[in-house]
C-alpha cells in the first residue's frame, strides 16, 4: 500500500511538471519542490529583474517551511505554507541585479525546505547579459 501511494504520488508530481523530484528519502517523506527561473537567459538594458515560478507538494495534510537560496550565497527569509489537504502550491520569488557594476552574470535559485525535513529542490539556472 506505502509503495503504491508513493508511486500515484511520483506520478502527480511528473503530471504537474515537476520532472526534477528531488531525493527518494524526500519522496518517501512526501514532500517535493521544483523552481524555474523566468526569463533564464536574460539580453537587454539592467537592472534586470529574474523570476522564480516554483512549486511545492505535500502528500498529506501538514504544513512546510521553506526558504529560498542563491548561487550568491544569500538566504531569503523563512516562509511557512500550510496544506489542509495533500497537492501542491505555488510559490515565487524575484531577483533584481545587473548595471555598470555587473555587465555578465550566471547563478541559479532553489527553495531550501527546512520543516518537516531538510531538502533542496533543483537550482534553477539563469543567465544575464546587460547591453547597457
Amino acid at each position: 500500500m506505502f509503495k503504491s501511494m508513493i508511486k500515484s504520488f511520483k506520478a502527480m508530481f511528473l503530471a504537474a511538471g515537476l520532472l526534477a523530484i528531488t531525493s527518494s528519502t524526500s519522496l518517501a517523506q512526501g514532500l517535493a519542490a521544483h523552481l524555474n527561473a523566468v526569463p533564464f537567459n536574460f539580453h537587454g538594458e539592467c537592472p534586470a529583474t529574474i523570476t522564480f515560478n516554483g512549486t511545492i507538494g505535500l502528500n498529506h495534510p501538514g504544513t512546510v517551511r521553506y526558504r529560498f537560496v542563491r548561487s550568491d550565497g544569500a538566504a531569503g527569509p523563512l516562509f511557512t505554507l500550510k496544506f489542509e489537504v495533500a497537492g501542491l502550491q505555488n510559490v515565487s520569488a524575484t531577483w533584481h541585479l545587473g548595471g555598470a557594476g555587473l555587465k555578465h552574470y550566471t547563478g541559479w535559485e532553489a527553495i531550501q525546505i527546512v520543516y518537516p525535513n531538510g531538502m533542496l529542490s533543483n537550482r534553477a539556472h539563469f543567465e544575464l547579459k546587460c547591453e547597457r
